[in-house]
């Protein structure tokens, strides 16, 4: 049984984009759209933070009132595409609900869009044109690659069908071969669908719609849930048994969540790269980092 623990590939990935960002003079600058005071965002925001300046990025955080109007975003976000010294722009969701969000990530410049929310950027991904992977998708498909698990001819079921992570996981998955089945809301039978997978994916986004009682143990199990349950962090899908054995697991916190806040910083360097210098410059960096493998 394998933990797919996030610590190691982060520490790697970690050590590449900082030696390559000495030797090459690398200055990423990431602006972050922090809109209200939900403290949720808060707190994703600083973790996002702290994990940019070890890396050297510099990050300015715009905070912007929750009664601002729409227009005052859309003048800032026009600000900072022009902006030559901005590398990247992350509008933090969600917002306030008289904000339009769908109009703000459509104005964000798509060579700087590291969040991947772009239209642009979404059908670039459907075409498996060079583009940014949401953050979550990328970082589940880069941790499997890290423990050496084959998506080929896998049968690969994704619980959830946001367009920030089961759409663009379901493609990610596709382009390596994997048979996809997505399951939401209206989905009849579940178990049944359960049972025949090789892969469960839960990005549900509520607790306990997956319950470990329903895994076997030849299944991979990957957890991008995160609830708060008796004052500990746990995924969609509780705590883990002890007595559960199964093929691999995502740990909860330790598993994705890492990997989601890691493929920002790998996006922000790739937006740099595309931005100062080309494709093929970032190719080569992004090949160290995509060959890691424990």
């Amino acid at each position: 049984m394998i933990c797919l623990k996030a610590k190691p590939l982060v520490e790697k990935t970690q050590e590449h984009l900082i030696r390559f960002a000495q030797n090459f003079n690398v200055h990423p600058r990431l602006d972050v759209l922090l809109v209200g005071s939900n403290e949720a965002s808060i707190i994703y925001v600083e973790h996002k933070k702290k994990a940019a300046q070890q890396l050297g990025i510099d990050v300015i955080i715009h905070s912007i009132d929750s009664f601002a109007k729409q227009k005052t975003i859309e003048n800032l976000i026009i600000q900072l595409n022009n902006d030559t010294s901005c590398s990247a722009i992350l509008l933090q969701l969600p917002l306030p609900t008289h904000f339009k969000s769908d109009a703000l990530l459509t104005l964000i410049d798509p060579l700087k869009d590291v969040d991947g929310f772009h239209p642009i950027n979404k059908g670039n991904h459907l075409d498996q044109v060079l583009t940014f992977v949401p953050c979550t998708a990328l970082g589940v498909i880069r941790l499997l690659n890290f423990y050496q698990i084959d998506l080929k001819s896998k049968h690969v079921l994704i619980i959830g069908r946001s367009s920030i992570v089961g759409k663009p996981l379901a493609i990610e998955c596709l382009n390596q071969d994997a048979t996809v089945t997505i399951a939401h809301s209206a989905t009849r039978d579940l178990p049944n669908l359960i049972d025949q997978a090789d892969i469960i994916i839960s990005a549900t986004g509520a607790y306990g719609v997956v319950q470990w009682a329903n895994i076997r143990a030849d299944q991979i199990v990957i957890d991008i849930g995160i609830h708060r349950k008796n004052d500990k962090i746990v995924g969609d899908l509780g705590t883990k048994p002890t007595d559960k054995i199964v093929t691999a697991y995502t740990p909860v916190p330790g598993g994705v969540g890492p990997m989601t806040v890691n493929s920002l910083m790998y996006n922000i360097f790739k937006a740099y790269c595309l931005q100062k210098r080309s494709i093929e410059y970032w190719n080569k960096v992004a090949q160290s980092i995509d060959a890691l493998t424990l």
